[in-house]
């Protein structure tokens, strides 16, 4: 299969040289025990101030595109390059805290008609810049602009996968108790990531990221330790949304979570089911996400996992106007889930019924290999496939989207240090892409690669 332009190869070729040449010389000078590199050692600053960061560079090729709205276009073949530097510098003093770090994300061989939005390019810019107090018992506040996982991300998390980070500018407490409990709150405006326009995106120009009085989420979140391996999480989040140029939407989602984390030998799992309400637009909302897995690390060497898994997100019904049952996944991550994002991303969070199985484990030392298989349909079928760009209703079309088989490869060259990854996807197309979207590509195939230095 091809899937890449010469000239976008050596463009990745060239971005990767130094970055692997560098990981080479760190090898060769470092015995293989000795403690990972870290920038704040070598900059040998006071204890109370910590530097850190990473670099990232991927290279990521697709062939048989699936979106049919993509600003400037679309192109069946499409690969990128994509490079992402984080700096941060922590500050630890008495019971005060601060965390400044800055975020440089951008995206190489992007083509007038390629992909290109605010989850791919971010160029030089804060994430965090935050000022924390220690209360005591455990009470802790944050003030200033900072990232944020909660639960199981599913809602809310600090992107790992994506070339760029959600972060929220606002005040958070935090407050960690005795037996396993554990408490937050929020109140935020989202970051608005610049640039918007095309034209920026493609050139990688700079433009500063924003908030907006308009644009506030906030919530409570807490978690307890039932038993020596069993966590229950409950939480309620607000997203209030009125900013000029958008559907107006004001959703409260409450939820709650179970799990029982992967443990060598043992059986794990996890159930989490989260009701939407409020409105968007005119519009009532009612909508909903049900998450269930259950799964086995056998006691091996090299800790073979085996995980079921079924998620159900709701879609929209109606179409009239009146009520809306799209589920909206707010600020979470979808990667760990459902594939590949970048120049990818078939799949999201949101009318989906979708079961899957996956299979990984450690060949040796320092890797870790997955294979999963995903069949995804839609929940309604008058919603449609919406990473597809496909807006229209759709009655009576097949609910079937395809089956998507997944598999990647870690290793991590200097454990903490230096780490490559590769994978690939393919998603077969069901009835609904072959009727529905017959201007399509009937398959889609999807890999990528990447190294990442740790310092």
């Amino acid at each position: 299969m091809q899937v890449s332009h010469p000239r976008w190869s050596r463009l990745a070729a060239t971005s990767l040289l130094p970055l692997l040449s560098l990981t080479s010389g760190l090898l060769a000078q470092e015995p293989a025990k000795q403690e990972p590199f870290r920038l704040n050692q070598w900059l040998d600053g006071p204890s109370y101030l910590k530097f850190s960061g990473s670099e990232r560079i991927r290279y990521e090729g697709l062939n048989g595109q699936f979106r049919g709205t993509q600003a400037g276009g679309t192109r069946d073949l499409e690969d990128q390059v994509f490079s992402r530097l984080l700096l941060r510098a922590d500050y630890t003093r008495g019971k005060w805290g601060a965390t400044v770090e800055g975020i440089d994300a951008r995206a190489w061989g992007t083509a007038a008609n390629s992909f290109a939005n605010t989850t791919t390019v971010n160029t030089f810019d804060v994430l965090q810049a935050n000022v924390s107090y220690q209360l005591g018992d455990g009470h802790s506040v944050t003030v200033g602009r900072y990232t944020m996982d909660i639960g199981s991300r599913r809602l809310s998390a600090r992107n790992k996968f994506r070339n760029t980070i959600n972060s929220f500018n606002g005040a958070r407490w935090d407050f960690a108790g005795k037996d396993g409990y554990s408490a937050g709150a929020f109140w935020a405006m989202p970051t608005n990531r610049r640039p918007t326009s095309r034209a920026m995106l493609v050139d990688n120009d700079h433009d500063w990221d924003t908030q907006s009085i308009d644009y506030q989420f906030y919530g409570l979140h807490s978690t307890q330790q039932l038993d020596e391996r069993t966590t229950a999480q409950l939480y309620v989040l607000q997203l209030s949304d009125h900013r000029m140029n958008v559907t107006s939407r004001d959703l409260t989602t409450a939820g709650f979570r179970v799990l029982t984390p992967e443990q060598r030998g043992k059986m794990f799992g996890q159930a989490e089911v989260a009701y939407q309400f409020g409105s968007r637009g005119t519009a009532d909302v009612h909508a909903y996400f049900v998450h269930g897995s259950i799964g086995k690390t056998f006691d091996h060497e090299t800790e073979p996992t085996v995980r079921i898994a079924l998620d159900v997100a709701s879609g929209d019904d109606t179409n009239d106007g009146t009520s809306y049952g799209r589920f909206d996944t707010l600020f979470g991550a979808r990667r760990f889930e459902y594939g590949p994002t970048g120049i990818y991303g078939a799949i999201g969070r949101r009318n989906i019924v979708s079961p899957e199985i996956r299979f990984s484990f450690k060949p040796i030392a320092n890797t870790w290999v997955l294979v999963a298989a995903r069949d995804f349909r839609l929940a309604s079928q008058s919603d449609g496939w919406r990473e597809s760009g496909n807006s229209t209703a759709l009655n009576g079309t097949s609910a079937d989207i395809g089956q998507q088989v997944e598999c990647r490869l870690r290793w991590d060259v200097k454990p903490k240090s230096v780490r490559l990854e590769g994978g690939a996807a393919y998603l077969s197309g069901g009835q609904f892409r072959e009727t529905s979207l017959s201007n399509r590509s009937t398959d889609t195939r999807y890999f990528f690669f990447e190294a990442i230095f740790t310092f």
